[in-house]
């Protein structure tokens, strides 16, 4: 709301000068709070108003919030693309605008998979330090560097708790998270993905809620707790649908899809997709009409459908199919 009204102020008085960095400003912050259409749309708008009114320092900065944005809506094509040409700028002059653009570099070679030189977990804390170090914590586990990834864990729990900041708290959890997982302790994993998603959704950052979710998604499917696993997916597709995070919208979907077929193994059973769907939803407490609703057919069409999973599983009735679910 401060900056819309900073921007018309802006135009009012005709500060044009203050438009480029304002637009880049709200372009980062429509990106944190989960609006990524008008994040990107912001980003346009402050490159456009940078070259217009002759700021070239403003270009990169607001390239590098289009490159951010990518990753959340699209796929590495894309993402390569920007990239090539954000690197093709010159770094803005003021240090701190230049240390974000190279940050959003880095970001995007570590999710593109390209080697990147890890950072130096000893620099000083600033309110972005969790964050930073979050995703060096991938990337160091993706080098098989597991002490790295542990150094880095201490520093963003370090920068968390001087900071006092839910975003930067939910980051450290993060960071815990993967390196729990990749040192094959599930539970303790689990655990930090919950705080996670509890510190985002305390932040209003819902797109990093539905990373928390996806995480914990994952690790029940791994010990083959389908129930809690769906429930999770759901939560994640939730919040990626409603922020048009298309792309991690693709993950959950393929993880459900694999879920899925992680049941039917366990349990011997053949569902067919629509069977499994509507059994999952049953399982949610969703009434037949409800489920009906949502996927926009008859309630006399899922009352076969449930009957059908019903008689496959072996249960004995629709409240059973949410208990046979979570042991399969």
């Amino acid at each position: 709301a401060l900056i819309d009204r900073a921007l018309r102020v802006s135009r009012k008085l005709g500060r044009s000068h203050a438009l480029p960095e304002l637009q880049t400003v709200r372009a980062y912050l429509l990106s944190k709070t989960g609006n990524l259409h008008e994040g990107s749309e912001a980003a346009d708008d402050a490159i456009e108003a940078a070259l217009i009114y002759g700021y070239p320092d403003v270009v990169p900065l607001a390239q590098a919030a289009r490159v951010r944005l990518l990753q959340l809506t699209h796929g590495p094509d894309e993402v390569a693309s920007e990239l090539k040409q954000l690197e093709s700028l010159p770094l803005p002059s003021v240090r701190w605008w230049r240390t974000a653009v190279q940050s959003a570099i880095w970001d995007a070679r570590n999710y593109l998979g390209e080697p990147v030189t890890l950072p130096d977990p000893s620099q000083r804390l600033d309110p972005m330090s969790a964050t930073r170090m979050a995703a060096a914590v991938l990337a160091a586990i993706t080098a098989d560097n597991l002490e790295a990834a542990r150094r880095y864990v201490d520093h963003a729990r370090a920068a968390a708790c001087e900071l006092d900041l839910p975003s930067q708290s939910g980051m450290a959890a993060l960071a815990a998270t993967v390196l729990a997982h990749a040192e094959d302790h599930p539970a303790v994993a689990a655990n930090y993905a919950a705080e996670a998603s509890q510190h985002f959704e305390q932040a209003h950052m819902p797109v990093l809620a539905g990373r928390a979710h996806l995480y914990s998604a994952q690790l029940a499917a791994g010990d083959a707790d389908f129930h809690t696993a769906t429930r999770h997916i759901a939560q994640a597709l939730s919040r990626f649908r409603e922020t048009g995070a298309n792309a991690l919208h693709g993950e959950a979907i393929a993880l459900r899809r694999k879920l899925a077929g992680q049941q039917a193994a366990a349990t011997g059973v053949s569902l067919t997709r629509r069977e499994r769907q509507v059994a999952e939803m049953a399982a949610r407490g969703l009434t037949n009409k409800q489920i009906a609703s949502e996927l926009f057919v008859s309630p006399r069409t899922v009352e076969d459908h449930v009957g059908r999973a019903i008689r496959k599983l072996g249960v004995p009735n629709r409240a059973a199919i949410a208990s046979q679910l979570g042991r399969s």
